[in-house]
């Protein structure tokens, strides 16, 4: 399988003179993490949320350039495993295909984690999930869970209840997009603007708990689960990370698209 097979044209553009506002704008209403930026009609480079939570953005109004990266540009003759190393060593989720310097489409990690080899796919799950998962009790504080996960460099976290069980995860990158990628808008400290239990007012950031942001709705998977189990999910829900539980409903660690593209 190459990856001119498995292109798509379904991804969001913006043009390098387009303001970050306007891109995460157009992320948001997609539900997408990634945008092509263009130059004109010209393939110029790739934006993602987590390039931006890692830029010092002073305003939503700078340009998308300058939060634009070079990744590896596909031509569409390109193995699927080749790819998934390509994937790997950029650290993205979606590679452009470019002919003559015109962008043709893209070619998301989605779609290439079904072609894993089936000696792979019959692997375990509990192989990848070795050592302790970081997991906030839902009363801890969103200034204490970002610091943490920063720290870390974890993506998501799994948010339990005072019996430890999963009711929730969390996203560093939602949440630096919410609170933090615009310091110049807050009050300064720990303040911020917006949230849902204060619309629109400054609140101490340490006094919000970590329920307020998490999402409710978590795919998850038993620890003796296949790999295999984890694509159909990870397609299924178009989405790149899935929990895995023990028998007691608690969370024992996360399986990311990632670890599944180290496979190839």
């Amino acid at each position: 399988m190459l990856a001119k097979d498995i292109l798509r044209k379904d991804f969001v553009k913006v043009d390098k003179e387009d303001t970050v506002s306007q891109l995460i704008g157009r992320l948001r209403k997609s539900k997408k993490t990634e945008a092509v930026v263009l130059s004109g009609k010209k393939y110029y480079g790739i934006v993602c949320k987590r390039k931006l939570i890692k830029s010092r953005i002073k305003s939503d109004e700078e340009k998308v350039k300058r939060v634009a990266i070079n990744t590896a540009v596909l031509n569409g003759g390109e193995s699927v495993e080749h790819v998934a190393a390509l994937m790997n060593s950029s650290d993205v989720h979606m590679l452009p295909v470019v002919r003559k310097g015109i962008l043709d489409g893209v070619v998301y990690a989605i779609d290439i984690i079904s072609y894993l080899d089936s000696h792979s796919k019959e692997r375990r799950v509990s192989e990848f999930v070795k050592g302790m998962v970081t997991a906030f009790h839902e009363n801890t504080e969103v200034g204490k869970v970002l610091n943490i996960m920063r720290l870390n460099k974890i993506d998501h976290a799994p948010i339990v209840n005072e019996q430890s069980k999963l009711i929730g995860i969390v996203s560093i990158i939602d949440l630096l997009l919410k609170y933090s990628i615009f310091p110049a808008k807050r009050a300064g400290g720990n303040n911020i603007r917006g949230s849902k239990s204060s619309p629109g007012k400054d609140r101490d950031l340490g006094s919000l708990p970590i329920s307020n942001e998490c999402t409710y709705d978590v795919v998850t998977l038993e620890q003796n689960s296949r790999i295999k189990s984890v694509i159909s999910l990870m397609e299924e829900h178009k989405i790149s990370d899935v929990v895995i539980i023990n028998d007691f409903n608690e969370p024992v660690g996360i399986i990311t698209i990632k670890d599944i593209l180290k496979l190839f």
